[in-house]
């Protein structure tokens, strides 16, 4: 489900201005129409609701529940993560069923939707999109739909629909016994922490030094005219936004240098590249350096800048962060998870303020949520009742707090637990894998198949049907075990 939300998202503010880009509209709201089905089919299973403390989800469910049939199963659908590039052909239902979902909502009337999509289905050969590309007609046709303010709010709603159902699972799992539910909460924590970072890399303005004459995309060509010459280190900001398809760019040079200060405006489908590989490939993804200097003459690197809304927004999923952190306590051994999550997740602030964020704080999180995913994928391979604590247990131990697993470290901590080999070295291969390193196939350290079905009651039930929903978040990465098997 989370991967639904990050595809959506980057859609809404990049993706929809974008012409190779445009015609992936269909699949994603199809894609939310599906998960939802998949939730509603899990609510009626549930005699308690998981939905019933949120009113307007709650309402929303009522109403669509005559639009799903009983016999649903997600699992059967075949829709992953990965088919980014596949259109999901036959699934104009569940379209339909977001459509429905959004006039239900109350943002607009039945007549607007109506004609967002039956526009949007007619750009797209009807209800049964294929591989074939759109004629130049239906592109024009398409784009002008997309740009529209009411288009777009259809699209920032759908958003806020995701982020109020993927609060709801929070809220829900958090009151499960984490003896028995740690593997579901664990994976509702990764997609919360999920949602940290792209609201750092997406909604925050990026600031960082820079030349003029050493531009990687981020000047409009009618600029670079000018500029030719720019040698004097700076200052550029950049910011972005969702309604506009712009990106806003600023440069200061450096105070004394003689140079005018310059803002300009850049248009999303002009950058070169993704916003967030054009940002990484301007400063330095592991430490915020400038690429194109070495020396940067005292200068400090690059940093986010988080204003007021953004940090609200961030201090409120902190706190559904906080709950599901909170369960891990029950397991003495994930108390140094439990900590180091806990204060990476605000950069070791009491709460989220404005102000400057390190430019590192997005690298230290992608670590633990890479952490977090490897304990997940370990906890499917047999290994006891509560396997991924053991796993995190050995991923965050009190000696090494720190946010980058290191293999000499665990090497060490071999020696001492040679009866966790088999685990310890599969972390080392997984380092190996995040380092573009390619491990070995190694037969001993591959997952392994055949648990033994035992009877599961409404709740084990309802946990396996959000594995699968929560497991999508997975599945646009590398979901290959560390080994390489």
């Amino acid at each position: 489900m989370e991967a639904a939300l990050e595809e959506l998202q980057h859609y809404f503010r990049f993706g929809r201005h974008r012409k190779e880009l445009q015609q992936n509209a269909f699949r994603i709201l199809s894609r939310c129409g599906l998960l939802l089905s998949s939730l509603l089919a899990a609510e009626r299973e549930t005699p308690s609701g998981i939905f019933k403390k949120n009113p307007a989800l709650a309402t929303l469910f009522d109403t669509l529940y005559s639009e799903v049939p009983h016999n649903h199963d997600y699992a059967a659908q075949g829709f992953h993560a990965s088919d980014r590039g596949t259109d999901l052909t036959g699934q104009a239902k569940w379209f339909r069923l977001w459509a429905k979902v959004l006039e239900q909502s109350g943002i607009t009337t039945a007549s607007e939707i109506g004609q967002f999509s039956d526009g949007l289905l007619k750009c797209l050969a009807d209800d049964e999109p294929s591989h074939t590309k759109p004629t130049e007609e239906q592109q024009t046709t398409l784009a002008d739909l997309l740009s529209t303010a009411e288009s777009g709010r259809l699209f920032q709603h759908s958003l806020r629909i995701l982020e109020n159902l993927i609060a709801a699972l929070a809220d829900f799992f958090a009151q499960l016994d984490p003896a028995t539910h740690l593997h579901e909460q664990v994976r509702v924590l990764t997609c919360l922490l999920s949602r940290v970072r792209r609201t750092v890399v997406y909604q925050s303005v990026a600031k960082g030094p820079y030349t003029m004459r050493d531009d990687v995309g981020w000047q409009p060509s009618r600029l670079r005219r000018y500029v030719a010459r720019g040698k004097t280190l700076g200052l550029l900001t950049v910011g972005t936004s969702a309604e506009s398809g712009e990106l806003t760019c600023t440069y200061v040079p450096e105070p004394g240098a003689g140079k005018k200060e310059r803002s300009w405006t850049l248009a999303v489908a002009a950058l070169p590249c993704d916003y967030e590989e054009l940002l990484f490939k301007t400063w330095s993804y592991e430490t915020g350096e400038y690429q194109r200097i070495v020396d940067l003459f005292g200068q400090s690197g690059a940093r986010w800048v988080v204003d007021r809304a953004e940090g609200d927004r961030l201090e409120t999923i902190c706190r559904q962060v906080d709950e599901l952190l909170d369960r891990l306590d029950a397991h003495q051994t994930c108390r140094a998870a439990r900590e180091h999550l806990f204060r990476l997740a605000r950069n070791n602030q009491g709460r989220w303020a404005p102000g400057e964020l390190p430019w590192t704080f997005v690298r230290d999180l992608d670590r633990a949520i890479d952490r977090l995913r490897f304990a997940c994928r370990e906890a499917a391979s047999p290994g006891g009742h509560n396997r991924i604590a053991k796993v995190l247990s050995q991923l965050w131990s009190p000696e090494t707090p720190r946010p980058q697993v290191d293999a000499s470290d665990l090497a060490e901590e071999a020696d001492g637990n040679t009866g966790n080999d088999q685990t310890v070295t599969a972390v080392q291969d997984d380092i190996q894998r995040q380092t573009l390193l390619a491990p070995a196939e190694s037969p001993e350290s591959a997952p392994k198949d055949g648990r033994p079905k035992q009877p599961r009651s409404r709740v084990e039930k309802l946990a396996s049907t959000m594995n699968i929903l929560l497991g999508e978040s997975d599945q646009g990465k590398d979901t290959d075990s560390p080994s390489g098997a």
